[in-house]
């Protein structure tokens, strides 16, 4: 497998997310990493839910997963790439007034209400977790 280019996003006790190239993929994409070196069952399972139950889900809002691998021993999940940064960043770095506000808001809501109606409940729900491309202007 060749990964290159990795540039480190976020990283956590669990995970490292990196942005980078994936073998032929003609993107960037994300590479999300486990970082547990001999994870319990448990453990493996819950990373890959995520790309259990995104696999299949084909709607705005949502990061589409590529490819579910191994790298250098640990598990990684492929995601698709895009522009922006998570909502923590964006709203400490953006003036938006209220208007702007409630929109995010709103396009936070219908996503989380199109993951619901395919029976699926985010465990993990936070301003890391939520990204922004931009906010529309009216």
């Amino acid at each position: 497998m060749k990964i290159e280019n990795l540039q480190k996003i976020y990283e956590s006790n669990k995970t490292t997310i990196y942005k980078g190239r994936y073998q032929d993929y003609p993107q960037d994409v994300i590479i999300k990493i486990l970082n547990l070196q001999y994870p319990t069952i448990e453990q493996k399972t819950r990373f890959y839910n995520e790309y259990y139950f995104t696999k299949n889900l084909n709607f705005s809002g949502i990061r589409k997963v590529i490819k579910k691998d191994t790298f250098e021993g640990k598990n990684i999940l492929i995601l698709e790439h895009f522009d922006g940064e998570n909502l923590s960043k964006f709203d400490s770095k953006h003036q938006t007034d209220l208007k702007e506000l409630l929109q995010v808001a709103s396009n936070i809501a219908q996503t989380l209400g199109e993951i619901h109606l395919q029976n699926i409940i985010h465990k993990d729900i936070n301003s890391n977790n939520i990204f922004c491309l931009s906010l529309i202007k009216y």
